[in-house]
């Protein structure tokens, strides 16, 4: 069992790089159940860095600690199936991804309100979900003034 402020809490976590698992360390830091969902071939950050533990690269490992992992292919059906079985039982999810991914994918209330009605989504993208921006990259030194 979790202890913390957020004990009892479950998270989904679809993102990659910082943004997306930063946000989802920082709730299960706070005590929160965060599920990270990785494609088939691993989340990014687990090759990012040439930096290893024994078998485990250090960037992954400080921006997942205290997560569970599951691979689920979000492109296929089988793929969305498992995810709004997730989804039926968090109480929200967070994101990272590029605003056409997360609409592709159903990341969103709209896409998941059926299997959840009382879920949250969040997007965390430099420009929202529309508007002319909203493709762009938003990290370090790319981001538009």
């Amino acid at each position: 069992m979790s202890a913390g402020p957020l004990a009892g809490i479950r998270i989904i976590e679809v993102g990659h790089m910082l943004a997306g698992p930063y946000c989802g360390l920082l709730l299960a830091d706070l005590g929160a159940e965060v599920i990270k969902v990785e494609p088939p071939e691993g989340d990014i950050a687990r090759k990012v860095s040439p930096h290893f533990v024994g078998p485990h690269n250090a960037y992954f490992a400080s921006l997942n600690r205290n997560k569970k992992s599951v691979v689920i292919d979000l492109a296929s059906p089988e793929g969305r199936a498992e995810l709004e079985e997730l989804a039926a039982g968090a109480h929200a999810l967070i994101t990272n991804l590029r605003p056409s991914a997360i609409k592709k994918l159903g990341l969103t209330y709209a896409g998941l309100r059926a299997c959840n009605p009382k879920i949250v989504c969040v997007a965390l993208t430099g420009y929202g979900l529309d508007g002319p921006y909203s493709e762009s990259p938003a990290y370090d030194y790319v981001i538009r003034r």
